[in-house]
């Protein structure tokens, strides 16, 4: 193309996080056909929000990743860098004794907040960084529940659920054990066990001594036979909302249960299946796009091109690119505060 026609390629080497089945372009070796244009030196976006000594800080972290792919962190009140050392801490601990309380002082003092987990495979074998250890750290950090768990689009267990759920009304009918159908698909749904349990076992809905707690058993008994005698989609919804608004679940991941309600109603509305409402439901989101603001937790893949006043990066030791810490990092306007068990940081790539 650039044979043909006038072509200026802009991209960043410090920003190719994604991995394909090819190598991803060396602008060292395969542009070398182009003209090479001086980088821009002036972090626009930091000046623009009146920080622009962290878009500074942030320039010269960017100089020593390019050249070394090391780097030393000293914290810089002025420009709004913090380090903070969590040496001799277990994970668990790290999390409800100082990152916990840390975000909860940090959330009173602004709705801009991105807390970032590194990806990576522990001592134990256990990988770190997935939505399910990001739910589970979730429960330990965040127990007002005031940040969102950033989603992948396509992770499969949207398409599972649905699935799942086409399935249970399909075969409930013949199915020797209806109520453990159901408690597997309230698990899927990322329901707590305890919330579960304390209301549905194998055997049905348990009855409840309490005389609030007794109306609300009651109805849901109700709702519970009318999906076992007649399974379908509008009862079903109906008792999602049951759980939702009367028990007062919370799922450890609303976005799919959200997006599985939606699909749900769709159905019933359409005629279609709830796996059909799914796929055009991503399609949808992957057209237009999606909003993500407030408090979040994500990673770098999921929040790349993304802008936060405040970006919180744990376990900074355990990133093994520096492209991911640069990528993390940059995400703030305003101030960033990085967790780490050591200072200086080596990166293999």
């Amino acid at each position: 193309m650039s044979e043909e026609l006038p072509a200026h390629l802009l991209g960043d080497p410090l920003q190719g996080i994604f991995d394909f089945a090819q190598p991803i372009v060396d602008f060292e070796k395969d542009l070398l056909s182009f003209n090479r244009y001086d980088f821009l030196q002036t972090p626009w976006r930091w000046k623009r929000l009146g920080n622009g000594k962290l878009g500074q800080l942030i320039l010269g972290m960017r100089e020593s990743l390019l050249n070394e792919r090391s780097i030393s962190l000293v914290t810089d009140k002025e420009a709004g860098c913090f380090i903070h050392n969590t040496q001799a801490q277990q994970r668990q601990e790290f999390f409800l004794q100082k990152l916990g309380p840390f975000l909860r002082t940090l959330s009173q003092r602004s709705d801009s907040i991105l807390v970032i987990f590194p990806s990576y495979i522990d001592n134990k074998r256990i990988p770190r960084g997935t939505i399910s250890d990001r739910c589970t750290a979730k429960s330990q950090i965040d127990i007002r529940n005031d940040f969102v768990l950033i989603e992948a689009i396509d992770d499969s267990s949207y398409y599972k659920c649905a699935r799942t759920l086409d399935d249970f009304i399909e075969k409930l009918p013949r199915s020797r054990k209806p109520y453990k159908k159901l408690l597997d698909i309230l698990d899927d749904l990322s329901f707590k066990k305890s919330d579960i349990s304390d209301w549905i076992s194998e055997d049905g809905v348990k009855k409840k001594r309490d005389s609030t707690k007794k109306v609300k058993s009651e109805a849901l008994s109700n709702t519970v036979c009318s999906v076992i005698k007649s399974p379908s989609y509008s009862i079903l919804l109906r008792l999602f909302t049951t759980i939702k608004s009367d028990l007062r679940w919370r799922p450890k991941r609303p976005d799919v249960f959200s997006s599985v309600s939606t699909c749900l109603k769709l159905a019933n509305e359409n005629a279609t299946s709830v796996l059909e409402e799914m796929k055009k439901h991503k399609n949808r989101i992957r057209q237009v796009g999606r909003r993500i603001e407030g408090q979040c937790i994500g990673t770098t893949l999921l929040t790349k091109g993304l802008e936060f006043d405040t970006v919180v990066l744990i376990e900074a030791d355990k990133m093994k690119s520096s492209k991911d810490f640069y990528v993390a990092i940059s995400r703030a306007c305003k101030d960033v505060h990085i967790f780490t068990s050591n200072t200086t940081l080596h990166f293999e790539k």
